[in-house]
């Protein structure tokens, strides 16, 4: 009886060990067609008035970015997530203007910088930038100057008006940086955290062929975006060339 008892509680576990991979942890199934997704687009967020889905853009097999046009051409995004075995919205922006998202906060190689920026004649690529302001801080028993870092990455538009980066790697080498500074001690005492509180800040531009700021041309829903999970989706600010160093 206590061996068929066992035996029982023991089968009990593996069905339920299997039915949470199955329902939490499964492989993605065939994303939904493109009529699919404008029309759950514009269910959940009724001013997108979705008319073209233009490309299907992933930042890993979980996770991917929908960039479309509206019937009155705005020009915007659409994040998707997989969940409990579906395809999930997680936020719908009515602009392109780009965005960091942060699939997982802890691992800045998992961030992705996604744009759909509407067509103009002038604009000849986006950069992006990562800025480190410079930075003194002290306590009892240490102290750190920060100098000024600025990186850029610079996309052209001519082939595509929307898209998706990974951080560059210079990027990533100074958030490793930065993390590890955070964890170091002085005198046995540990630093205050830089990193998950990071003081690098991420920002954008347009630029035309010489390299002259312009200022793109943006649709009536540009701004406005609607989150229904909760995901790591952030805006980059508006970086001016006189700001640049």
């Amino acid at each position: 009886m206590k061996k068929r008892l066992v035996m029982g509680l023991a089968a009990f576990l593996v069905l339920c060990i299997g039915f949470i991979y199955w329902f939490y942890f499964s492989i993605p199934s065939s994303f939904p067609t493109d009529q699919e997704v404008a029309e759950r687009i514009n269910k959940a967020f009724p001013g997108a008035v979705v008319s073209t889905v233009l490309d299907k853009l992933p930042a890993d097999e979980r996770h991917l970015v929908i960039p479309f046009i509206s019937e009155e051409d705005d020009y915007g995004l659409s994040y998707w997530v997989w969940e409990q075995r579906e395809w999930k919205i997680a936020e719908v922006d009515g602009g392109g203007r780009p965005k960091i998202w942060k699939v997982d906060v802890k691992d800045p190689s998992s961030y992705r910088i996604v744009w759909n920026i509407r067509p103009d004649q002038q604009t000849h690529s986006v950069s992006f930038y990562a800025v480190q302001h410079r930075n003194y801080s002290w306590g009892d028993e240490f102290e750190r100057y920060v100098p000024r870092v600025q990186m850029e990455k610079e996309v052209l538009l001519s082939s595509s008006q929307y898209g998706m980066i990974a951080f560059p790697e210079e990027w990533l080498s100074y958030l490793e940086s930065e993390q590890q500074a955070s964890t170091s001690t002085s005198h046995g005492s540990t630093l205050t955290s830089m990193y998950m509180d990071s003081t690098l800040q991420f920002g954008w531009n347009l630029y035309d062929e010489a390299k002259n700021e312009t200022h793109g041309t943006w649709g009536r829903r540009s701004g406005e975006s609607y989150s229904f999970e909760r995901e790591n989706i952030e805006f980059l600010y508006s970086v001016y060339k006189s700001e640049l160093e």
